[in-house]
């Protein structure tokens, strides 16, 4: 017998324990129309001490929705916002080596490229989708 996606998705948030009321309450506080952005979430993870899967996995069960990506993946108004940048500089494509051999990285790599170098997030996942590197999973659980 398998499990659909649904029936997985129900399990797993059910095994995950109550939510926090402190997490609850900063994403009620600070969500728009259901929606809360990436940055808003990254925050109160920061803001509360906790891990940013947390976050994201109460404004799952909250029903509220990440939007506004950091790295421009989803959850902007005109979708993906990724435009594939085959000629990044010379230190970030030396950044991407690795995780070009693997075809993935994760979401976090991708932030921390983007500090150690200075450039922005965008740029990183522009570089990544030029060169077939697949971001995941997402720091927030959203992929």
């Amino acid at each position: 017998m398998t499990l659909d996606k649904k029936e997985i998705s129900i399990k797993a948030q059910a095994s995950d324990g109550p939510m926090d009321g402190c997490i609850t309450e900063a994403i009620t506080a600070r969500q728009k129309d259901g929606t809360l952005s990436c940055a808003e979430a990254f925050d109160i993870a920061q803001k509360l001490g906790v891990d940013k899967i947390e976050v994201g996995r109460a404004m799952d069960r909250m029903k509220v929705k990440i939007v506004k990506c950091q790295l421009g993946l989803f959850g902007h108004k005109e979708g993906k916002r990724v435009t594939p940048d085959a000629f990044p500089p010379q230190a970030l494509l030396d950044a991407l080596s690795l995780f070009r051999k693997e075809g993935r990285m994760p979401c976090n790599q991708a932030h921390e490229i983007a500090r150690e170098l200075g450039v922005g997030r965008p740029a990183v996942a522009n570089a990544c989708e030029a060169f077939g590197i697949k971001i995941t999973p997402c720091q927030l659980g959203a992929f």
